[in-house]
């Protein structure tokens, strides 16, 4: 009678280990192919990835925290590639927990999300940051200094303060005018 109810026990849980191993493996194949794209949010991936960990650990085996952060980092987009290279090159991505590489993750897209909406905000004010004005308040300064000291005088615009070279106004063009006498050339020859 015992050896008939372990028989029976055997063939019951017998069915069961295949049944886990097919999930096991069919789990495996869906962790595999787990990749985060472009518009992917980092926490929505990261929790994928955790949400893998607990169907493995629901079939009695275990998803170790090298393996996510080595998928984590394998699979990022390319906007975060160089805070996966910073990772891999300072820390040790053997001993590293899954939440603090996520951390590091997580720190380096807020950071460069943040310089993206500063860079698009100098570019719709035209490039600058104000820094045009800060050059033409200079140049007025230094042609009101020249202005007082009577120092030089522009053949551009004939104003005395500024030389030519710092004039505002367009250039004039130079015409040389070259004069040499006859008797002159028939020497140098």
């Amino acid at each position: 009678m015992a050896k008939e109810v372990w028989e029976s026990l055997k063939t019951r849980f017998v069915g069961a280990d295949r049944v886990k191993t097919a999930r096991l493996t069919t789990l495996k194949g869906e962790f595999d192919k787990l990749c985060m794209v472009d518009g992917d949010v980092l926490d929505d991936y990261a929790g994928k990835i955790s949400g893998m960990a607990a169907k493995f650990a629901g079939l009695r085996s275990t998803l170790d925290d090298v393996t996510m952060v080595k998928k984590l980092l394998d699979t990022v987009p390319n906007h975060l590639y160089p805070a996966v290279a910073g990772i891999e090159q300072f820390c040790d991505v053997e001993t590293m927990a899954f939440e603090e590489a996520l951390g590091r993750l997580k720190a380096f897209d807020e950071r460069s999300r943040q310089r993206a909406q500063i860079i698009s905000a100098q570019v719709a004010n035209g490039g600058q940051a104000g820094g045009d004005k800060l050059l033409l308040a200079d140049a007025d300064k230094k042609d009101r200094q020249w202005a007082k000291s009577g120092i030089g005088k522009c053949f551009n615009c004939g104003i005395r303060g500024h030389f030519a070279r710092d004039c505002r106004k367009p250039k004039k063009e130079v015409v040389m005018v070259a004069t040499a006498n006859v008797e002159e050339e028939q020497t140098l020859l």
